[in-house]
């Protein structure tokens, strides 16, 4: 993976080192020449997908990974982790610009508060006088309330730190431009911002937070005023959430300072003097990619100690690096310390390469809140050049014809056939602040290619109303094997296996099968409620279509509409046959019926059908009998292709119903029902139980009559 990476960056021709990446901006804070505030307005970009989003990439400045240690100057360690925090120039967050806090304890409204030094005195004399208060106090209590001390203490001092970092850095910079005599109005605006260094409350108004108060004062009822404040309260905490987390940068008189030539040259030549003050220190070494484009210059074949940081990986955090050289978690497995070595050139060029496709959006793709995949194709053909194969927008497409077009013109505009191309892919994660590489593949494109078009029938599957084609997306087979709620999401390994499957070909993890046939039980004997109108009928498809993908990928066997209506399987005619009952109990009741055979009796059908079926054929009479008149007869007997004249397009054979289906099943199960049906027979229960209830019926010509009328 390092190789193709590397690789990747030349193909890309991506310059290390970086002291400057693509980052998000979600705020702008506007200031005058004077260095007053007056606005702060969203930084708005689109998403490739077309979307409006907070928050819009620039070049922003980056701090280089390594640092010397300040006491000693000697050892080299990592700028950031381990709660370290680094400040960059021309941008940052709240607590370093207006040395505030925002704080939203569960329940209570936002607060916020300023970041003051925690010293020894005031505070802890304090603690010490309510202690003395009390007239008998409890020595465990004592013990309690000063380590809650210390630790908010020391959360003080880190978040002061912080702000003291930020502003010293800036100072760096107008001390430097002051010198070269470069300082220029719009930098003293931002100097006397930084040196002013104001609380955030008296700008909140430039975000325009809902106003429970305000917003509730034509509402008469007290009940429902109440209730709206909370909605709003919540809100308002939501958005002060936003605001905390959200990264800021300065336009002074309508000037962009992270444009700013004279800004990006001072921290270029800063990045660059760090970088060589560190390499001085670093040990001579080489690795397996030392004959590889990464180790140039001067200063190749210095051994980093630390792996540059890695942003858009699920649950990295502010410091996420994809390998570490010294600690005990990447040990190799029997061999102690001898850890995997890397020249500084190498993990620049891997970082550069792999935030590249994490970026953009046509070449990862979040499979989860825990798991992204990153993917790419290079041509071996071409001197440079990345495909831009586009399998971030497949695997949320909702219309399969325009995923299989896409998939049959992947390489339309190419010049040479897919196999020319290779494909890779890689899913990862950060359980831990450090990154898991799931799985990692490489193929050509053209059997990617192959394997995904095969993928994407497998799980398209008739719309129970409307007949149309839909395609399932990769999160909804994931969600299908859990409990329709946020609270249980999916397990990271579903999701790899499905994606694996998806663009590989991969075997699906046999527990999955009996995951959703369990679930699909349950579901249908909660049946359709007011809570889950919406996610029933969807939730269903997407349960039937990871089915059929387990058949084809694991089983090799191919089921769609023609075969399952063909197949005389036991366990697809027990399948086909509830579905038929349960229409014609519908029909009977109007279609307002509570409870149907399928809610009730789904588990006990699909699993011992001959326990079941009998006593459900008795109740179809009655119901046929109720409903009565032609569509009885239709419902119980189908239509015959020899009289299907009457019919708006004749047929080509039987249209089935519910006696030749039991003809069918009794011939084919010795005169009787199946006892007991296997696991994957019931998976087969459950395709063929779909495709009937999906199943379009005939229109006669006088039907089709009245509808015009």
């Amino acid at each position: 993976m390092i190789s193709e990476l590397l690789n990747l960056a030349d193909h890309l021709e991506l310059e290390t080192p970086m002291p400057f990446e693509r980052r998000l901006v979600h705020f702008f804070i506007d200031l005058d020449l004077k260095g007053n505030v007056v606005g702060i307005s969203p930084a708005c970009g689109k998403s490739q997908k077309g979307k409006e989003r907070l928050g819009k990439e620039f070049d922003c400045p980056v701090f280089f990974p390594l640092i010397l240690d300040a006491k000693t100057g000697e050892n080299v360690q990592a700028t950031a982790g381990g709660g370290k925090s680094v400040a960059e120039l021309a941008s940052g967050d709240i607590m370093e610009i207006f040395r505030s806090k925002i704080t939203v304890p569960k329940g209570k409204p936002p607060r916020i508060e300023e970041i003051k030094p925690s010293v020894d005195g005031e505070e802890e004399e304090s603690t010490e006088d309510q202690a003395n208060d009390d007239d008998s106090p409890d020595e465990d209590a004592d013990e309690d309330s000063e380590d809650a001390a210390d630790q908010t203490n020391e959360n003080k001092k880190d978040q002061f730190v912080r702000r003291s970092n930020w502003v010293q850095l800036h100072k760096q910079l107008f001390t430097h431009l002051t010198a070269q005599q470069k300082l220029t109005v719009e930098h003293r605006a931002l100097e006397l911002f930084v040196e002013t260094g104001g609380l955030l409350e008296p700008y909140l108004q430039y975000f325009r937070l809902p106003n429970p108060e305000k917003d509730t004062e034509a509402i008469v009822d007290p009940s429902e005023r109440r209730k709206r404040q909370k909605e709003i309260t919540q809100a308002a905490a939501k958005s002060l959430k936003q605001i905390a987390s959200a990264k800021y940068a300065f336009r002074v008189n309508g000037k962009l300072m992270l444009k700013d030539p004279a800004v990006r040259e001072w921290w270029g030549n800063e990045y660059r003097a760090k970088r060589l003050l560190v390499i001085a220190k670093l040990p001579f070494g080489d690795d397996m990619f030392t004959d590889s484009q990464s180790d140039r210059g001067e200063n190749a074949g210095k051994l980093t100690t630390v792996f540059p940081h890695i942003s858009g990986v699920p649950n990295g955090g502010p410091w996420c690096p994809l390998a570490s050289f010294d600690k005990a978690t990447s040990q190799s497995y029997g061999l102690g310390k001898v850890t995997a070595q890397m020249t500084l050139g190498t993990a620049e060029r891997v970082a550069a390469a792999l935030n590249h496709l994490l970026r953009n959006e046509t070449t990862s793709y979040s499979l989860s809140k825990s798991v992204k995949a990153v993917f790419w194709a290079l041509d071996t053909k071409k001197e440079k050049g990345v495909e831009d194969v586009g399998f971030t927008a497949l695997m949320s497409r909702p219309d399969p014809l325009q995923v299989l077009d896409f998939l049959r013109n992947i390489r339309g505009r190419a010049a040479t056939p897919p196999d020319s191309a290779q494909f890779y892919c890689a899913l990862l994660s950060s359980p831990k602040a450090r990154i898991t590489i799931r799985s990692w593949h490489t193929e050509t494109l053209g059997k990617v290619t192959e394997k995904t078009r095969a993928y994407f029938e497998s799980v398209s599957l008739p719309d129970s109303k409307s007949g149309d084609l839909l395609t399932s997306k990769l999160d909804e087979l994931a969600k299908a094997t859990v409990r329709d709620s946020k609270k249980t999401p999916p397990q990271p390994s579903t999701f790899t296996a499905l994606l694996n499957t998806a663009l590989f070909g991969s075997l699906l993890p046999d527990r999955l099968l009996p995951q959703v046939i369990r679930r699909q039980c349950l579901e249908l004997a909660q049946g359709k409620t007011e809570k889950n109108k919406k996610s029933y009928e969807p939730r269903l498809r997407s349960r039937t279509a990871l089915i059929k993908l387990y058949f084809a990928i694991n089983r090799k066997i191919i089921m769609n509409e023609t075969t399952t209506n063909s197949d005389s399987r036991p366990a697809i005619l027990c399948g086909r046959l509830l579905a038929i009952l349960d229409k014609i109990h519908n029909e009977a009741h109007d279609n307002k019926s509570a409870s149907s055979p399928a809610n009730r009796l789904y588990g006990a059908a699909s699993a011992t059908p001959a326990l079941i079926f009998p006593q459900l054929q008795k109740l179809a009479r009655h119901h046929l009998n109720k409903i009565g008149g032609g569509w009885a007869r239709r419902l119980e007997f189908g239509y015959n292709a020899e009289d299907s004249d009457k019919l708006v397009e004749p047929l080509e054979k039987d249209f089935e119903s519910l006696a030749q289906i039991t003809a069918r099943l009794i011939e084919v199960a010795d005169n009787n029902y199946p006892r007991i049906l296997s696991l994957e027979d019931q998976g087969r229960f459950s395709i063929g139980f779909y495709y009937e209830r999906c199943r379009k019926w005939p229109k006669t010509k006088d039907s089709a009559e009245k509808n015009k009328q």
